[in-house]
């Protein structure tokens, strides 16, 4: 099982995001995600997760049921994703990489946070 973890640095009012994740189909297959630790639910609110997956690809997209985002002060969790090996023979490691990225504040209508950097990383099974 490969974890991996979005999370967020120095993002005030924080309502909804969304992306969508590329990755090597041929060695991680995505399972699914949690919102344990995420901040975006830390306040009690619900928060709203719709996901679509094939492989290769993973799109996510997020929403705080709620009036008011959340302040990213620190570096905090905003959801865990899981994957697992694509088959039984597979190993080694593939780029993740983002792409039709979003953050949104809790303005009317959600204004989206200009200048934000998605850095991706590498998913590595044996």
């Amino acid at each position: 099982m490969v974890t991996v973890e979005l999370a967020l640095t120095g993002i005030n009012d924080v309502l909804a995001l969304e992306f969508e994740a590329s990755y090597d189909g041929s060695i991680a297959s995505y399972t699914g995600y949690t919102l344990s630790n995420s901040h975006l639910a830390s306040d009690g609110e619900q928060v709203e997760v719709m996901e679509s997956s094939q492989s290769g690809l993973l799109r996510i997209v997020m929403t705080r049921l709620a009036d008011t985002g959340m302040n990213f002060l620190g570096t905090d969790s905003a959801i865990r994703l899981y994957f697992r090996k694509a088959h039984a023979s597979a190993s080694g490691a593939g780029t993740l990489s983002f792409s039709g990225t979003r953050v949104l504040g809790s303005e009317t209508p959600p204004q989206e946070k200009a200048g934000i950097q998605w850095i991706g990383g590498t998913i590595r099974v044996e």
